[in-house]
């Protein structure tokens, strides 16, 4: 992430649709918490939340882990 902003916007969308994908992009996990760890500001709505919680579980029932920034897990509705 660069080192002069000062707050992320992760917006809705359908994390689901591409849990696991999403679940193989580690080095942005890493960045995502250690941005938190630093005092910094995640503001996160609706797919953007979930993509933050430590798993989602698929409409398949899959649990896929995901940042882990939360200590919550998002289950998807459809």
């Amino acid at each position: 992430l660069p080192d002069d902003i000062d707050m992320i916007y992760l917006g809705c969308g359908r994390p689901d649709l591409h849990a696991h994908e999403l679940s193989g992009n580690q080095s942005l996990f890493a960045a995502l918490r250690k941005f938190l760890c630093a005092g910094r500001r995640i503001y996160a709505d609706g797919g953007g939340l979930a993509y933050l919680s430590q798993y989602m579980q698929t409409p398949a029932g899959t649990l896929v882990p995901l940042a882990g920034s939360t200590d919550g897990s998002a289950v998807s509705g459809t």
